[in-house]
């Protein structure tokens, strides 16, 4: 098989390891498996200070392209331009010729389908830029949202070229599905649902650390809400604060937000602001995210967007019953409801603080509860949420193809 150079998978996207984070952690675990399986990824991502041109990571190919800077004449056309770079460096390197690639950006594919001489590849999208841009630019000054006012219809033209010209359109739910059905106009029935797995040895019920806890200035007896993730305007953490308040106040249990971004400032002036500070506390974000799992007994995710959730796979992996926010386009687009079995893993609730606040009342009682719903949680993950699953589909249509060459068609 090593020797097959359809056995080559480029994986484009616009970071990678050291880097951490949500399509970082998913090319990693697609790269792990596909490894396994006898194929050659190598990922071909942004580069940028102290990083290498190339080096291998875990076995997997790291290659970095320039970190292009954006001219000041360019910045009203920055995302064309970087596309066109992207597109420029391609044609001039020997990569994306051979076996198949995965692109999770709109800049990366739109580059690959102007590769003359291209291999075949599956555009899985990360977000849908229309629905997502205007509650990103909310975090930013008065200059950011200018700017996004031009960059928005740049990404918006990249994204509908990019999954008019991929040979494959997956993504990770009937909520982007949607979104890319309503915003770009693209019949449903060509786009591949395709869930990602969880590592379930690797997130799995633990005992909390007593001392980390204890370090937090935290009572190991108070029940523990938790929300891991970037701190932005998508993950709506201030309605979370306004939801959770009078549980907060009346300190029958503690809110650990761990994670960081460009809402960190605001979250701590509100945390001041409405006298949460005995019960909130605000953590940098995790290495192991397994081990801050461990110190949560209830998981919330607040967000007004999500395409997936991983998180809440990962919480439910680790044993956790979740309550999240469910789609209610188009003030909410996630995919809640795709995932948690609602009443038997945890809720998916509407947009009301109210119902949030009740469901997590139901839940700060009972630890047998809390366990029921989280090993029912657990159960989910190993039946419909495998990388094997994922990564068998994301080869089938190349196998196929394979397949029909071998037989002469």
């Amino acid at each position: 098989m090593s020797e097959n150079p359809n056995n080559q998978v480029w994986l484009l996207s616009h970071s990678y390891l050291p880097a951490r984070g949500g399509i970082e952690n998913y090319l990693r675990e697609v790269s792990r498996f596909l490894l396994a399986l006898g194929y050659h990824p190598a990922v071909i991502c942004r580069g940028g200070p102290g990083l290498a041109a190339e080096e291998v990571i875990e076995g997997t190919r790291v290659i970095r392209h320039p970190d292009f800077p954006v001219p000041r004449a360019k910045l009203f056309s920055k995302h064309l331009y970087l596309a066109g770079q992207i597109a420029g460096w391609l044609k001039e390197s020997p990569y994306c010729r051979t076996g198949w690639a995965l692109s999770r950006y709109p800049h990366y594919q739109y580059a690959l389908s102007a590769l003359d001489g291209r291999c075949p590849g599956i555009y899985l999208p990360a977000a849908i830029w229309p629905a997502l841009a205007p509650l990103s630019a909310a975090a930013g000054g008065w200059k950011e949202r200018f700017f996004e006012l031009f960059w928005r219809r740049q990404v918006t033209f990249l994204e509908r070229e990019s999954l008019r010209r991929a040979d494959r359109v997956m993504v990770f739910s009937e909520n982007l599905r949607s979104q890319i059905e309503r915003y770009h106009s693209i019949e449903p029935r060509n786009i591949l649902i395709n869930p990602p797995g969880v590592d379930t040895v690797r997130f799995q019920p633990r005992p909390p650390d007593r001392d980390r806890l204890l370090s937090l200035n935290i009572d190991p007896g108070k029940p523990r809400i938790l929300f891991l993730g970037r701190f932005s305007p998508e993950k709506n953490l201030l309605f979370l604060l306004q939801a959770l308040r009078p549980l907060l106040q009346g300190s029958r249990c503690c809110l650990l937000l761990a994670g960081d971004g460009p809402l960190r400032p605001t979250l701590e002036k509100e945390i001041r602001r409405r006298r949460l500070e005995a019960s909130v506390r605000l953590m940098p974000p995790p290495g192991r995210p397994e081990d801050i799992y461990s110190l949560g007994d209830i998981f919330v995710s607040p967000s007004n967007y999500e395409s997936f959730g991983q998180t809440i796979l990962e919480a439910m992996a680790s044993g956790l019953p979740v309550v999240a926010r469910k789609s209610s386009p188009p003030k909410v687009l996630t995919a809640a409801e795709e995932i948690i079995e609602d009443g038997r893993s945890g809720y998916a609730v509407s947009e009301d603080p109210e119902d949030l606040r009740t469901k997590i009342e139901e839940l700060l009682p009972s630890p047998a509860f809390r366990e029921e719903l989280g090993r029912r949680g657990r159960e989910i993950c190993r039946e419909r949420f495998r990388w094997e699953k994922h990564v068998n589909n994301l080869l089938e249509p190349f196998n196929q193809r394979d397949r029909d060459n071998a037989r002469g068609h």
